[in-house]
């Protein structure tokens, strides 16, 4: 399981962007076999491999795909089946045609090697590699020569595939959310946290720092670590070596067993001290547990702030010593020069003696190179040491700075996240506010409906009450005139009443009934007319007024209609035809009264 995935693929991306940089006069093969290195120790993922790199082939510089072509290579002749699991993919294929029809001829060249290459000497294994090659043959493309040494391909020396299963490989204890599942580097099964909880550095998969492996592969390693070292120390000293020298590498084998017993002990003694450390800490806390709340929080206060200026002060100590512990790179390349030139002089010697036949114990020079050489050993050994330790400080501090990116990006991503919600809750609590005002507007036009209803009922009553007050107004008005026009009325005909008729002008002569004969034995001829006539200066007058009437020959009475003239008015009544009234009680009547 890789610790910081996240930070071992940005490490792998800077590297590949490092080796394939537009920039380089020759290739990075350091950088490449860094890569080589990471792929080998799974510390980055084959499928990421493959993707990165497709992306680089879908770049605009031919240069960098280029670069990219030659990574590739190497990558896929070094770090085994996994890559070519991934490399045989139709995908893949149908990546490189392109890249042969589109790009140039040297990117085209190098595209046709690796193919002819892949295909040979895994075309056994992936039959696509062989069809994509078989493809480009019948396309005309001209392959260049195949050379067996760049068809070889390496499969051993690689970190094994991890196994998954659901119980550890030794205990079989079943995994837990609480008991953590891990996997050897050796050997690649899964093991429980007590049967995994070694670590050693695995040479012969190039992992040159300790990684975690498990109980019987630490067993195998530190052994064959052993075995190695021991025949190197036991091996019989040479009859050409006097036995001062023979003495030197004892002491020096002495010196190498004494400095690993220290590094032990030291590593024992910070142990027992952390031990007692958590101990005293503790019973502190035992002892706090005991007092008041108050004495707690200013207990704890006081350890934290004790223990933080501890930490601090182990920390400037420790940046201190680092630094002393530093050697200066001109003091280096002095060392090495030296010790270079010792070298060189002792091999000339001892190929000068052995042209002409010297024993090597008379040579003086040859032994004080020797002696020299042994005395340059520790410092060398100590340099060694001192660079070592400065490249794992200076990538721990690495680790660290990439940690503090990844925590520093996860934290930018809560911050947005954050920042979404709250956007996202006040965009609702706007949206319930504009439906809460929506709401409120409809009840309000409701409201106006309604008052408005109400407003136009008052209004149409009012106009109901008004009307029917002019009604009654002009009724009363109406009867009034009536009234005054029927007294008027009344007063002439009485006045009219008064006069001689005989002696009245322009009045024509009323025909009397002979007095023998009374008003039953004739019939009375009415008629009504169906509708009144309409004069503006004549007013017609009611069915009980008086009329004249006249006779014919045939003793008919005859409904004559006559002009009544009027004191005192320029009105003049029409008397239309209407049905006569006689009065029964005279005998001789001389005019015809109606009612």
């Amino acid at each position: 399981m890789n610790v910081f995935p996240l930070s071992n693929s940005k490490m792998f991306d800077k590297l590949l962007d490092k080796a394939t940089s537009p920039l380089l006069i020759a290739t990075d093969w350091q950088s490449i076999l860094q890569l080589c290195d990471m792929i080998k120790t799974q510390e980055v993922s084959p499928k990421h491999v493959i993707q990165v790199m497709k992306k680089k082939f879908r770049h605009e510089n031919a240069h960098i795909i280029l670069k990219s072509l030659q990574c590739l290579e190497s990558i896929v002749k070094n770090c085994g089946g996994l890559v070519h699991k991934e490399i045989a993919q139709k995908d893949v294929m149908e990546l490189f045609q392109e890249l042969i029809k589109k790009s140039p001829d040297q990117i085209r060249n190098k595209v046709l090697e690796m193919i002819q290459c892949w295909s040979y000497g895994l075309g056994e294994q992936y039959k696509i590699l062989t069809d994509t090659y078989d493809l480009l043959k019948r396309d005309n493309y001209s392959f260049p020569p195949l050379k067996e040494s760049e068809a070889m391909f390496e499969n051993k020396n690689i970190a094994p595939e991890w196994h998954d299963s659901k119980e550890c490989f030794r205990c079989r204890q079943i995994f837990t959310p609480f008991i953590r599942k891990h996997h050897c580097r050796s050997c690649g099964n899964a093991f429980c946290d007590k049967c995994s909880s070694k670590s050693c550095p695995i040479p012969k998969f190039d992992i040159n720092y300790d990684v975690r492996v498990c109980e019987l592969c630490y067993e195998k390693l530190t052994t064959g670590i052993s075995q190695i070292s021991k025949p190197i120390s036991s091996s019989k000293p040479i009859s050409t070596i006097t036995s001062n020298q023979t003495k030197i590498q004892v002491k020096m084998n002495d010196e190498d067993e004494e400095s690993f017993q220290r590094a032990l002990d030291i590593s024992r003694r910070e142990a027992e001290e952390k031990e007692n450390q958590k101990k005293i800490l503790t019973q502190k806390y035992a002892l706090a547990t005991n007092q008041d709340e108050y004495t707690k929080l200013n207990q704890t206060i006081d350890q934290t702030t004790h223990e933080e200026k501890e930490n601090i002060q182990n920390e400037v100590k420790e940046t201190t010593l680092q630094t002393n512990n530093f050697i200066n790179e001109q003091e280096i390349d002095e060392f090495t020069s030296v010790v270079i030139d010792h070298i060189n002089n002792f091999k000339f010697r001892m190929l000068s003696n052995q042209q002409r036949n010297r024993n090597i114990t008379t040579d003086t020079v040859v032994q004080s190179i020797f002696v020299m050489l042994q005395q340059a050993y520790p410092h060398l050994l100590h340099t060694i040491q001192l660079i070592d330790h400065t490249r794992t400080y200076y990538e721990n501090l690495q680790d660290k700075l990439t940690q503090l990116k990844d925590a520093r990006e996860a934290l930018n991503a809560l911050r947005m996240e954050h920042y979404e919600r709250k956007q996202q809750e006040i965009f609702e609590r706007e949206r319930q506010r504009q439906i809460q005002l929506a709401q409120k507007l409809d009840f309000m036009k409701q409201k106006k409906q309604e008052y408005l209803e109400y407003q136009r009922q008052v209004h149409l009553q009012q106009l109901a009450q008004q009307e029917f007050e002019m009604r009654t107004y002009s009724d009363q008005q109406r009867q009034l005139i009536l009234t005054q026009e029927q007294c008027l009325q009344n007063s002439h005909l009485s006045s009219m009443m008064s006069h001689d008729y005989s002696q009245m002008p322009y009045q024509q002569p009323f025909n009397t009934l002979h007095s023998q004969s009374t008003m039953n034995q004739y019939p009375i001829i009415t008629n009504y007319p169906t509708q009144p006539p309409h004069h503006g200066s004549m007013i017609t007058c009611p069915s009980n007024t008086p009329n004249l009437m006249d006779s014919n020959r045939d003793n008919n009475y005859i409904n004559l209609a006559r002009h009544i003239p009027l004191t005192h008015s320029t009105v003049s009544y029409i008397q239309q035809q209407s049905a006569p009234m006689i009065n029964e009680n005279k005998s001789d009547p001389q005019l015809i009264i109606f009612n």
